[in-house]
């Protein structure tokens, strides 16, 4: 009888204790977020400890905003059955704007605090913060930041604020591409820009410079290069430009070097753009003989 009753109380001790259903963590609801605050079940019950500061909250009112609280306060942890928890890894001004916001439900962003803000969110799981950091950085993206932002979002696995960083390099491709944080892209994210249909550049002279640039910083590049030139379009390069590239392969300009070490498969770039050349005068001819 006694064996049955320890296992009995060690099942007991490790069983999750009921809480209400979590919200949609997609994507949060404005009138779902008013009726979880309006919630009786709001009355301090514990005690959060960060960087020596005590905070009271309510063990469901924040387990409702957030999984990373679920967990810590109704799952098999030694934290469920404590009423004072320590909480290591954010940062306590950061900490101490989020918790003011579980319980009015506004927040105070500003360009000094935003990225502590959304880290410190992201940490805890807090998603409807996260999602407002994010727009209001979608609302400062510039040609400036955009590539620091789209690394910066890649990371913290900010999708909205990644497509729009993204579009704001599309759209501004030869002003960015002469930046530092150019130069710092991977080869990847270098190709999904030069493969996208809403790349904004007039002819591909820009999108092979920039190509040409990015591999030349480092000589660990150059084995890339034939695999980034294939996704410029060669019908769309100008005469003086390719002019300018050929006489680069005789000159001391680092590129030449590019240029040389791929000479076999370049001449067929080459092979291609002049095929280009024919076909649009070609039709040009026909449509002339066509309207005699």
């Amino acid at each position: 009888m006694a064996g049955k009753a320890d296992s009995e109380q060690e099942s007991e001790s490790c069983r999750l204790n009921p809480l209400p259903q979590p919200e949609n963590k997609t994507e949060p609801d404005e009138s779902a977020l008013c009726v979880e605050a309006s919630e009786p079940d709001t009355i301090p019950d514990s005690t959060l400890q960060v960087v020596g500061e005590s905070f009271y909250v309510s063990r469901h009112h924040l387990a409702l905003q957030s999984p990373y609280f679920r967990a810590l306060f109704f799952g098999c942890g030694v934290e469920s059955n404590k009423r004072h928890v320590e909480i290591k890894g954010v940062e306590l001004q950061y900490f101490k704007v989020l918790m003011e916001y579980s319980k009015t439900h506004k927040l105070d962003l500003k360009r000094e605090n935003v990225l502590g803000i959304l880290e410190t969110a992201d940490f805890l799981q807090l998603e409807r913060p996260r999602l407002l950091c994010c727009k209001f950085l979608e609302r400062e993206l510039h040609l400036t930041n955009c590539l620091g932002m789209m690394a910066y979002a890649w990371q913290l696995g900010c999708t909205h604020l990644y497509t729009a960083a993204r579009q704001v390099a599309l759209t501004h491709f030869s002003a960015v591409s002469s930046q530092e944080d150019f130069l710092r892209l991977s080869k990847e994210t270098l190709a999904d820009l030069l493969a996208s249909d809403d790349l904004a550049i007039f002819r591909d002279d820009q999108a092979l410079e920039a190509t040409m640039h990015w591999v030349s910083s480092d000589p660990k590049r150059e084995e890339h290069f034939l695999e980034l030139i294939e996704l410029v379009r060669p019908e769309s390069l100008s005469l003086p430009f390719l002019s300018k590239l050929l006489t680069q392969m005789k000159s001391s300009d680092p590129r030449a070097r590019l240029i040389s070490n791929a000479k076999c498969s370049f001449q067929d770039f080459i092979c291609d753009f002049y095929f280009w050349i024919w076909y649009f005068y070609a039709q040009k001819i026909n449509l002339l003989r066509l309207q005699v």
